[in-house]
């Protein structure tokens, strides 16, 4: 049986490549689950169910992640007040997200105001 050395070297070299990569490969697999918390109560038309609300959002990212992000949504009061969201993902408690209208952290920071307000921009709510 003879060997082909062209063969050799390009199966073998395939091999190597892959045997190198394996580790990132696997590192992407990673899982994430993400609290976010809200301003609403829960089942709040538009903001917390239904069409551009955050349990919509956390579900797109799901679909899009394959399943590899997974965000628990939090209704208002639930793991944080209702306002202190923007401090509470700013400072890494508790919550990795926050749902809610971006005129509410205008002491936070004064150019979050414009993004809920600016006719024709981004949608009302918008998520950190």
């Amino acid at each position: 049986m003879s060997v082909n050395r062209r063969n050799f070297l390009k199966y073998g070299g395939a091999a190597a490549v892959g045997t190198v990569m394996a580790p990132s490969i696997v590192k992407a697999q990673e899982t994430f689950n993400w609290r976010m918390t809200t301003s609403w109560p829960s089942g709040f038309p538009f903001f917390q169910s239904g069409p551009g609300a955050a349990t919509d959002f956390a579900k797109r990212v799901e679909d899009m992640s394959g399943g590899r992000i997974k965000i628990r949504v939090y209704e208002a009061g639930e793991l944080i007040p209702a306002f202190d969201g923007f401090d509470a993902v700013s400072r890494g408690q508790q919550v990795q997200l926050n749902h809610a209208c971006s005129y509410y952290w205008a002491g936070e920071s004064f150019a979050a105001q414009y993004f809920t307000t600016v006719p024709f921009g981004m949608t009302p709510c918008v998520s950190t």
